[in-house]
């Protein structure tokens, strides 16, 4: 008896998804991707040119990571976390000057997150809690600016003219001023769950 309710099962369940296949192919179109076939695709289909610059470094100038680079004009600036130092090249390769400031003195820093460099060559490297290192295109210390404490943390540093934006991991956005220290702040992650709030009541 075991056996005949065993078979019924089986051959039930081998009808059932035969008619699903059939189902299947009279509704679906199948797309079919041979996981075995490649595609190369070269470098040179992202980009123009490709250009190699070794740097001319010594025991003084030794880069150990390359966190953040940014290139302007003639010149190449590259963040080394690991050292918590900010070097700077031209694009030539040759060494320009190098910039490691960390420490507990008013004009050091404890640790970089991300940096920025204006049209001018200025350089601003920006702690995660809110203080920004300005350097002459020399790396000069020039000033320390303290950022309104209205950001959550401070991670991403982008100067535009004499302004600065600063962009937080949560979203938000912070519009400061050089000219007078005047700011505006823009809260993306709470307008976006106002939105959100605003949608579901609808």
């Amino acid at each position: 008896m075991n056996t005949i309710k065993y078979l019924t099962i089986i051959i039930l369940a081998f009808l059932s998804v035969q008619c699903c296949e059939k189902n299947i192919q009279g509704n679906e179109k199948r797309i079919t991707i041979d996981l075995e076939e490649r595609t190369e695709t070269s470098v040179f289909d992202l980009t123009d040119s490709i250009t190699v610059v070794p740097l001319h470094t010594s025991d003084s100038c030794l880069i150990a990571t390359i966190n953040q680079i940014e290139k302007k004009k003639d010149t190449l600036y590259i963040y080394d976390m690991l050292q918590s130092a900010f070097f700077c090249f031209k694009t030539n390769g040759s060494y320009l000057f190098k910039i490691s400031d960390k420490g507990n003195g008013p004009e050091e820093y404890q640790h970089i997150e991300h940096f920025s460099v204006s049209e001018t060559g200025e350089i601003f490297l920006l702690e995660p809690w809110g203080n920004i290192y300005q350097y002459s295109n020399k790396g000069v210390f020039k000033q320390k600016i303290k950022l309104p404490h209205v950001l959550e943390s401070y991670n991403e540093i982008y100067v535009r003219g004499n302004s600065i934006i600063i962009i937080s991991v949560s979203g938000d956005i912070l519009y400061y001023s050089l000219s007078d220290g005047t700011y505006q702040c823009f809260h993306l992650y709470e307008r976006m769950k106002a939105q959100l709030h605003k949608s579901v009541a609808i």
